[in-house]
Formats: structure tokens, C-alpha cells, sequence
């Protein structure tokens, strides 16, 4: 799954490039000062949060109804197979904000990841007590969806806040 969403995040890259004339320089690296390379990197990130919240979703209601063991299991694999397409082109972009530290912002994403999923995890139990697992996991997909505005807000104005820092 990761090598598939690498060839993704690259292949985006590569026609954003070429839709700005840019040529790609793989020994010197790129100069991306004036390149759109959060359109780059955020391009198919919207398809996949637009397909893994529906899915996140829908996991809820079928562990509501309790449905075949499958089925869970086979939204899990989409599940997983959406969001690491989320994974890479985020640490992409963080990679190539601060190209010098790519060693520290790896490490401050992930830790930021894995103490939200801590946070997330905190609090399901109570959630799906509270309110079953269909709500629960629309409210999840709710968060999922919350980002989507970001995007786009981020694809088009990314350039010139980063002209501007």
C-alpha cells in the first residue's frame, strides 16, 4: 500500500510540474519557492478523504447491526487503503517545507499522529457506550470531512503564505 501512494504522491508531482513548465531536476533538486507543491501533494488527497469518510461511516453502521464478520474486515482494508495516501502526501509536504529537517519533522508528525490516535482511542470506548458504534464512527468521518475545507484552502493559498513566512 505505501509504495502504491509513493508512486501516487510522485506522479502528482510530476504533472504539477509539467503544468507550471517546470522540469524536474532529480541530481540539484527543485526549487519549489514559487511552485504550487501543495497542489502537488494535496492533488488526489481530497479523493481519498472523500472515499474514507463514507467508509468510516459505513464501518460504524455494520458493527451496529452486528453484520457478517467480512464485512467489517473488508472496510478495515479500505479503510487503510485510503488513508495512506493521507499519510504519505502529509509527510511529503512537511518534508518539503523543511527539506534540511526531514529527519525531525518525520518525527514530530508522527508523534503528533500517534498521540491523536491515542486521544481517538481515549475516548471510542465512552463514544460507542454512549452513542453506538454507527454515530461513533460518523462522528469520525465527520472529523475526516472537517478537513477537506483545509485542503482546499491550503491548495490555494500555500504559495503565498510560504512567499510571505
Amino acid at each position: 500500500m505505501g509504495g502504491h501512494a509513493g508512486e501516487v504522491v510522485n506522479r502528482d508531482y510530476q504533472i504539477t510540474a509539467k503544468r507550471n513548465g517546470m522540469v524536474i531536476d532529480r541530481l540539484r533538486g527543485d526549487d519549489i519557492s514559487a511552485f504550487p507543491i501543495e497542489h502537488a501533494r494535496l492533488r488526489t488527497l481530497k479523493y481519498a478523504i472523500a472515499i474514507c469518510a463514507p467508509l468510516v461511516a459505513t464501518y460504524g453502521w455494520v458493527l451496529q447491526v452486528k453484520a457478517n464478520m467480512a464485512v467489517p474486515l473488508v472496510l478495515r482494508f479500505l479503510i487503510g487503503f485510503t488513508n495512506q495516501p493521507l499519510y504519505n502526501s502529509l509527510n511529503t509536504l512537511m518534508v518539503d517545507y523543511h527539506p534540511d529537517r526531514s529527519d525531525s519533522v518525520q518525527a514530530a508528525n508522527n508523534l503528533v499522529r500517534c498521540e491523536l490516535a491515542a486521544a481517538g482511542l481515549a475516548v471510542l470506548d465512552v463514544m460507542i457506550m454512549k452513542m453506538g458504534p454507527g454515530w461513533c464512527f460518523v462522528v469520525f468521518a465527520a472529523l475526516h470531512g472537517v478537513t477537506l475545507p483545509v485542503l482546499f484552502i491550503l491548495e490555494r493559498r500555500g504559495v503565498a503564505w510560504r512567499q510571505k513566512a
